[in-house]
């Protein structure tokens, strides 16, 4: 399964928590997320996942792969 997203952002209260993230994952490929703590690893998982699952993409932003339909 492949993975693309483009230009994810994500906050809390106002506080910038994912700022205009891409990446693009393909079939057989690892990724690896590293960094401090506090710096949005996680944060960006959670993200990408309640994308996927609720099958809604902000506009102008997209989160596609197989199996992972998006509305606009």
């Amino acid at each position: 399964m492949s993975v693309v997203a483009q230009s994810l952002r994500w906050g809390v209260k106002g506080r910038t928590i994912v700022a205009d993230v891409s990446l693009a994952v393909a079939p057989g490929e690892t990724l690896g997320l590293i960094g401090p703590n506090g710096s949005g690893k996680s944060s960006l998982l959670r993200l990408l996942v309640v994308v996927a699952f609720s099958h809604y993409a902000p506009p102008g932003r997209s989160v596609a792969g197989p199996g992972l339909p998006t509305k606009r």
